[in-house]
This record gives structure tokens, C-alpha cells and sequence, in this order.
């Protein structure tokens, strides 16, 4: 499944969620809202081994004076992950993956649940360059201590008062560093990041199928 928000770049609404009225305003071509699930998302191809860019996922600007770009990328509800896949078609570049802590971001359902600054420990990825093909995957699995998603969970438990074993492996979101492509140079892009694990006591369960 893919994640639900990530920011819009509009200081009046730092964070899009798919489900808002506005969610097609703010998704542009080439914009980071492409990570994000909608249901009318036409996916880009990728092809291992062929290099090219696509309108419809994230093109990673370049920088003149820094050398990388951060992104987060929410989840609307508590997950324990098992593993990232993140999908890139050109000039792969992602060089640090962090997992951010429940709630990352204030979230639309809890009002009284502030949300909690992180990363949340070491990066689950590291590397001082990206080594993926174009049209490749980088795939990263989250180590079982981190991921939490075999331990059972208490039926007597709620998204804003979790159980204190499976807070200290919940998280919120995640935090992708990529490689800023010098000016000129073409961008990295990204069409997907995707995740496998488990959602923490769903509101609805059902909306996560076709995700």
C-alpha cells in the first residue's frame, strides 16, 4: 500500500491527505503528491534497465546549493512495517530512509493527539549512493525488532492511546533523503513507494482494499 499524505507546499496547508476535497487541486505533475494513494492514478511504466521520466510520479528537484531533498510521507492510521519498496525510473538517487514515530503529523481524527518529532531511531536505510537501475526497485525491509508486526495485538487498545509494546514499533510515516541532481543534470524520479506490513486497530479496514 502506498501512504496517504505528505506536503503540499503551500504554507496555508502544509500536509495533503488523499481524502481531502482539495487533494486533485494540489497534485501537479511531477509533484511529490504522486507518492500518495488515488484511486484514479494511472501508475507510470517501469521498465528495468530503461531510464525516463513520467508526469505522474515525483520529480526530484535539482539544487544549486544543497545536496539533498528531503520528503516525508504519512500514514493516516498507526502501521507496523515490514518493508519499503520504492520504485525509481530515472537517475536513482535515494540515499537514507527513516521511519518517522506515531503520529508524525497532526492527524484529521484525533484532535488531542499531538504529533510526535522523530525520525524514530537509526535509518532503516543507508548508503552513500543508489545503486538501483532505472525502472528498478529498492527494496528495504524493516528488521523484526523494529517491525513489530508478529506481536499480538491487545483488543483493549485505541489509534491514540496505543498499548506501550506496540508504540515503541509504530510509526507514522517515513522520511526519504535522495540525492539533489545538480543543476541541469536530469532528475531523479520516483513513481511509487510502497509498503507491506500491518494497520493498528483500522478505523475501517475495508478502505485499505485496492490499496
Amino acid at each position: 500500500m502506498p501512504a496517504q499524505g505528505t506536503l503540499s507546499g503551500d504554507s496555508s496547508k502544509p500536509v495533503v491527505w488523499y481524502n481531502d476535497a482539495s487533494f486533485r487541486s494540489y497534485r501537479k505533475p511531477r509533484s511529490p503528491l504522486n507518492l500518495v494513494f488515488w484511486s484514479a492514478r494511472r501508475q507510470c511504466t517501469a521498465t528495468v534497465g530503461v531510464c525516463g521520466g513520467c508526469p505522474r510520479a515525483w520529480a526530484v528537484p535539482s539544487n544549486a546549493t544543497q545536496t539533498t531533498t528531503t520528503l516525508p510521507l504519512y500514514f493516516r492510521e498507526p502501521m507496523q512495517l515490514d518493508s519499503i519498496t520504492i520504485t525509481q525510473l530515472q537517475n536513482p538517487g535515494v540515499l537514507s530512509v527513516e521511519l518517522l514515530p506515531w503520529p508524525a503529523t497532526p492527524i484529521p481524527e484525533l484532535p488531542g493527539v499531538a504529533p510526535v518529532s522523530g525520525p524514530k531511531g537509526q535509518p532503516v536505510y543507508s548508503a552513500a549512493s543508489d545503486s538501483t537501475p532505472c525502472g528498478g526497485d529498492l527494496v528495504i525491509s524493516v528488521p523484526s525488532d523494529r517491525s513489530g508486526s508478529s506481536e499480538s495485538v491487545p483488543p483493549r487498545g485505541s489509534q491514540s492511546e496505543l498499548p506501550p509494546r506496540l508504540r515503541r514499533t509504530a510509526v507514522g510515516g517515513i522520511r526519504i533523503t535522495v540525492k539533489a541532481q545538480a543543476k541541469g543534470a536530469k532528475p531523479t524520479f520516483i513513481s511509487s513507494v510502497r509498503f507491506s506490513g500491518r494497520v493498528l486497530y483500522p478505523a475501517n479496514p475495508a478502505a485499505y482494499d485496492g490499496m
